[in-house]
């Protein structure tokens, strides 16, 4: 990673702070060249830093910064290239014919298709080579038989040697003649050999300064020289830089033959180095453009060769990086020039470079890109993935398993093309797909995922894919697309590359992903894999570089992970997840806690975006790359929920990356010391180096209210909940402001006592009370009655009005006691689940909790969450600053200064995010606009900015569920649901598993049924019901003791107003039936109880007087259902007020198929009874125990093994009822 292209948010490069700590301390005094900075405020591997190597100063330390001049050079390099014929290139061969056709008519077809071929490749060929010809080529001179040919001409280039023109060079200028070339006559140009006729070319076409024809500097003027430069970079991130560098050419020869041809230029390549005169190693630039090191081209290195930095994985220190801060080099191309002749014939000249990557940013969308992007993401990029894994390795080569003989080609009809692509895409359905919306490991190697089709048609692809299959594919500049992307090229190729680039990870992601799908609600527009070890990027070599992991680590991992993959015999499916270690997944996700729960890193080129999405950036609306990239990022943004604000940034001058401005390394990786780590600029001090300082405050216009708003609750307990970036920044103010009492705690006299300061006279805090209230305030009777009527109660002035309407008992609840003899399920009860369930929901908000009715905005809340402490946009307070000049600094790099108000010394830290070179007569500064940004890890604990106690669902979210359990089995005359007492287990086929958790027990045992907490009717039969009783009371054992009410709840429609805190639960991979899993607490009266019942549907159990009509034999059993047989553990029981119950719904048939599980543990082994078949010990915890796998997650709720079941399906369908 070059020293100029680094992790945005990072600390300054260690080397570059050495400097500016040697300039710091040289500014105070007198320090010798061999003497040693030690201590060092800022370590690193090496304790031997002295002032010789770091300044160089040429007054053997005396008045350091007087001891260096600035200096200025700017060089271009040519070279000509001479087209001389060559053979032509061919692009298409037919079938070898016969051509001697002696009149058979068969032949004579073949031949006239052949031709009509090679015609129909010509056409197509011939938009971008007009000059194509088709031709018949003979096998040999005497044969009849060949083929059709089509060709293009072709021209072989000869490029003369490279000619450097440079300005500021170092060599005394003078005002010596310089000999031309001699001219030489046509015939004698002829004469000479081709190296000698290129030769005299290129002295013709690059004459020497002072050395052009006819001219020969005949008024002995001077060379040409520079005045000055200045150089800064541009956009919000510093995505491009802009350089201006102004020169007079006093010789008006020397500016028509070389400075107005070769500068002068649009598009011309510019290189403009400056720094300080104590630089020793400044490079040559003919050894830039000629050398060749280890068999590379010397552009292929060239960025190596000027920025490389070793320690972080470049094969060596560049020139700029050995400079330590003292020399900057800026390449570019040529957008704008001025010339004015003076009077004395001298020419003033003006120039103005910019970065090479304003080029890609700027770079038109053609017209048909649209079509290309939506074939090449429809079909190829999965052709392409197949092929990819279609490859092995043969004799040292990699080489296809098989032959794509059936790809479809020019001539292949329209049917077959389809036929084609619908093979394909079942074929990468299998391959690249996933059970949910996590990426599989195949998926993440491809760069290219889809999700369960069942649940989606979306297909996604890895950022990284993006970036080099589709960004630089279409707009990069380079030599070729393999050069662009190769990452060992170290040259001048303009593209976009985030290989350095992090964003946050955590576990949550990965949960939403699994949960999601199930759903019905939009896909997401992104996803967030779950491991990156070995992925699209790790293949391409595109990943940051792991300095920290132990060498070998990554090898290891290779190797256990080439045996995994190579496991012969196994389905697509059985490559999903790696059930191995991940080092460098690990090392990011625990980078920041040591433990996976806490957010973690993940390089941005791992997360996927929706093709959708892509897609549409490249519509009728995006004109340029920029808009494009900015419209994917921007989806991107807005579904993390503001988590991300991922954005175009600068790489190097040649690249573009994304970066995430929320990211921040200093506060986003565990480290205690990275803030004490920071550089520090003296200031005020006999070290500061600074030259000019100051720091202002601009509130944006829509920021204001919410500044106003958050100062009012200073002097109040209350916190505001991060709703927005304005409301983040306004709350970090306050929270910095807050810190007031911190010289006092130093001393010992307010002993970290809660002290806040506010304003008189009192504006009051209305508004900032109402930014402090969750996210459905005053939802309820009581709130709005307080806040706002009784508040405002004098809206009728001091009239009574109390003779209008009688309000003595207009408030007092009527009698709502539950009638036993009738069902409770009409609209009226609609009505009054309704009430309660939003009375519920409110009681949660009002404690701090979020509340939704919807998946994607709980999703949204609960990840935010996570992050609350981690999103730390820029405080629009600016600092700028300007210092003597130092290069290899960058836009996001981070620091601190000595010389601010107490309250921001340990609270706040700056980030650059323009930087300005001015280099002239009067020397050389460097200029930095920074922002602030605050350390969330100093917010104290009475911080204005609070969080969210907890997440939930509201039941109305499963109003869009759909449940219908109006069929549902029930005995006749009886209220609620019946279900099944037989279970076929593994112990024995028909055990008789008792009524349900504390009714009679879950297995059956008469451990189980000794702890009923309420009496049931009956004895124990192969169908339990409640009959026409909707209440019992509690025995003894209950918790509530005896004589307390149980309810039965009758439907999935009443079930819904006793549950409240709803969590959605993901899904383990390995379970097969079920759709969506849920965990809810039970919201009842806390002296009271329900029992929620597991419907099931077609039950006869084979006693009944109509398994005896239909002739059926004693025990049959037909069920369907979670209350059915077919499940080993009975799912109806009985729960009070704040236990913990999951809901699953069966992924066959979710609208009528649901169940109950108690999450507990559950024990009816009795040591009384040893070997008894129909005890029951399990762990119901948790959806990633064993037994909930067992009894639940692989159990399918609708038995379709049985032959009798659908027959008798069918026979009771007849019968027109289900009644027994």
């Amino acid at each position: 990673m070059p020293i100029n292209n680094r992790v945005f948010g990072s600390d300054i490069p260690i080397k570059v702070k050495k400097t500016l700590e040697a300039r710091q301390l040289a500014a105070e005094k007198t320090r010798l060249p061999g003497q040693q900075i030690n201590p060092s405020k800022y370590p690193d591997d090496r304790e031997d830093y002295n002032y010789g190597e770091l300044l160089d100063n040429q007054f053997n330390g005396e008045a350091d910064l007087s001891s260096r001049t600035p200096f200025i050079r700017m060089w271009t390099g040519v070279q000509t290239g001479v087209y001389e014929g060559a053979d032509d290139i061919v692009l298409y061969e037919g079938e070898t014919i016969e051509s001697k056709t002696n009149n058979n008519s068969e032949l004579e077809k073949q031949l006239k298709e052949e031709e009509e071929v090679a015609q129909a490749h010509k056409d197509q060929k011939s938009t971008r080579f007009p000059k194509s010809q088709v031709s018949f080529q003979k096998e040999s001179t005497d044969s009849t038989k060949g083929r059709y040919v089509v060709k293009r001409p072709a021209k072989d280039i000869n490029f003369s040697k490279p000619k450097v023109y440079m300005l500021g060079n170092h060599v005394l200028n003078t005002t010596d003649q310089i000999t031309p070339q001699q001219q030489i006559t046509s015939d004698e140009f002829f004469q000479k050999t081709d190296s000698e006729q290129n030769d005299y070319i290129t002295g013709e076409l690059f004459p020497n300064e002072h050395g052009v024809r006819d001219d020969v500097n005949k008024f002995l003027k001077p060379a040409a020289g520079i005045t000055s430069v200045s150089s800064e970079t541009e956009g919000a991130l510093g995505e491009r830089k802009t350089t201006t560098i102004n020169f007079v050419v006093h010789n008006f020869a020397d500016f028509d033959a070389i400075y107005n041809r070769y500068f002068l230029r649009p598009g011309a390549q510019i290189f403009i180095d400056f720094g300080w005169s104590s630089v020793k190693d400044l490079y040559n630039p003919n050894d830039i453009i000629n050398t060749n090191e280890e068999g590379k081209d010397a552009d292929k290195i060239i960025i190596e060769e000027l920025y490389g930095e070793k320690q972080n994985g470049d094969a060596k220190d560049g020139v700029v990086t050995r400079s330590k801060g003292n020399l900057e080099v800026v390449i570019g191309q040529v957008t704008n020039y001025d010339s004015k002749i003076m009077e004395n014939g001298s020419v003033e000249c003006s120039l103005t470079i910019q970065s090479p990557n304003v080029a890609m940013i700027t770079f038109p969308k053609l017209q048909h890109l649209k079509t290309k992007i939506d074939f090449l993401l429809d079909h190829f990029f999965g052709f392409e993935a197949l092929n990819n894994f279609n490859l092995k390795e043969k004799d040292g080569k990699i080489v296809p398993k098989a032959d794509f003989d059936n790809v479809p080609d020019s001539s292949s009809s329209v049917r077959e093309i389809a036929d084609f692509e619908e093979l394909v895409d079942e074929k990468v359905e299998e391959t690249l797909g996933g059970s949910d919306f996590n990426p599989t490991v195949l998926g993440s190697i491809a760069g290219l995922f889809l999700p369960d089709a069942k649940k989606s048609e979306s297909q996604y692809i890895s950022l990284g894919f993006l970036e080099d299959k589709i960004l630089n594919a279409e707009f990069a500049f380079g030599k070729n697309i393999e050069d662009i992307n190769d990452v060992s090229v170290k040259g001048l190729q303009t593209k976009i590359d985030s290989s350095e680039s992090f964003t946050f990870y955590h576990s949550d992601f990965y949960e939403k992903q699994s949960i999601i799908g199930n759903t019905g609600e939009s896909d997401p527009v992104f996803l967030v894999p779950e491991f990156w070890d070995r992925t699209y990027n790790t293949i391409t070599k595109h990943t940051p570089f792991y300095k920290e992991l132990e060498t070998g680590t990554i090898d290891s991992f290779d190797k256990k992970f080439n045996d995994w993959i190579a496991t012969a015999d196994k389905k697509p499916s059985y490559f999903n997840t790696y059930p191995f270690e991940t080092p460098i997944t690990t090392y990011d996700k625990t980078i920041n806690g040591g433990d996976e729960a806490s957010v973690g890193r993940i390089p941005i080129r791992e997360i996927f975006v929706n093709s959708a999405v892509v897609k549409d950036a490249f519509g009728p609306e995006s004109k340029s790359f920029k808009d494009i990239v900015n419209h994917i990022l921007k989806a991107i943004n807005e579904d993390s929920y503001g988590i991300f604000k991922f954005k175009l940034a600068g790489g190097q001058d040649n690249t573009l990356k994304i970066i995430d401005e929320n990211f921040l390394g200093v506060d986003n990786i565990i480290e205690e010391d990275a803030f004490d780590k920071l550089f520090i600029f003296d200031i005020m001090s006999p070290t500061s180096i600074v030259k000019s300082y100051n720091v202002n405050l601009s509130l944006p216009n829509d920021a204001i209210g919410a500044n106003v708003a958050i100062q009012a609750l200073s002097g109040t307990n209350e916190q505001v909940l991060p709703a927005n970036e304005e409301i983040i920044n306004a709350s970090s103010l306050a929270d910095i402001f807050n810190t007031l009492t911190t010289n006092l705690e130093e001393e010992g006299i307010v002993n970290a006592k809660e002290v806040k300061v506010k304003y008189l006279p009192d504006i009051g805090g209305f508004r900032g009370k109402a930014l402090s209230d969750s996210n459905a305030e005053k939802q309820t009777y009581q709130d709005l009655y307080t806040t706002e009527l009784q508040e405002s109660n004098d809206f009728y002035l001091n009239a009574s009005y109390g003779n209008v309407i009688n309000t003595t008992t207009l408030f007092v609840p009527t009698d709502d006691t539950e009638d036993e003899s009738s069902d409770d399920t009409g609209d009226k009860a609609a009505g009054k689940n309704t009430r309660i369930i939003d009375a519920t929901d409110s009681a949660q908000i009002k404690n701090g909790f979020f509340v939704t009715k919807t998946f994607q905005e709980y999703f949204r809340a609960r990840i935010a969450d996570k992050f609350v402490n981690k999103k730390n946009p820029p405080l629009p307070i600016k600092l700028e600053l300007t210092t003597y000049g130092i290069s290899s600094l960058v836009p996001g790099d981070i620091f601190r200064v000595d010389y601010l108000p107490k309250i921001y010394l340990k609270t706040c830290y700056f980030q650059i995010t323009k930087i300005k070179h001015s280099i002239g007569s009067d020397g050389w500064y460097t200029t930095l606009e920074t922002v602030f940004r605050y350390r969330k890890k100093m917010a104290n604990l009475n911080a204005i900015q609070g969080r969210y106690r907890g997440f939930a669902l509201s039941p109305h979210l499963f109003d869009s569920f759909g449940v219908d359990d109006s069929q549902a089995y029930k005995d006749s005359g009886a209220k609620s649901f019946a279900y099944s007492s037989l279970r076929d287990t593994e112990r024995t086929s028909g055990a008789n598993t008792g009524r349900g958790y504390r009714l009679g027990g879950i297995g059956g045992s008469s451990k189980g049924d000794s702890e009923r907490h309420i009496t049931v009717y009956g004895s124990q039969a192969n169908i339990y019901n409640f009959q026409d009783k909707l209440k019992f009371t509690t025995l003894s054992i209950s918790p509530l003791g005896k004589g307390k009410t149980i309810t039965v709840i009758q439907n999935f429609a009443d079930v819904q107003s006793y549950m409240s805190n709803i969590t959605p639960v993901a899904i383990p991979s390995s379970f097969t039936h079920i759709a969506q899993i849920f965990k809810f607490k039970v919201s009842c009266p806390s002296d009271e109880g329900i029992i929620l019942i597991s419907p099931m549907y077609f039950s006869n159990t084979g006693t009944s007087y109509i398994g005896r009509k239909f002739g059926e034999s004693h025990g049959k059993d037909y069920h369907n259902g979670y209350g059915g047989r077919n499940f080993p553990a009975s799912m109806t029981g009985l729960y009070y007020n704040q236990e913990e119950v999951f809901l699953i719904f069966n992924k066959d048939d979710p609208v009528r198929f649901y169940g109950f599980v108690p999450a507990i543990k559950y024990d009816e082994t009795d040591p009384s009874q040893p070997g008894r078949y129909d005890y029951l010990k399990a762990d119901f915890t948790s959806v990633k125990t064993l037994d909930f796998k067992k009894y639940f997650g692989t159990m399918p709720g609708i038995d379709k093994t049985r032959g009798e079941t659908e027959e008798f399906t069918k026979r009771m369908e007849e019968r027109g009822s289900y009644d027994q």
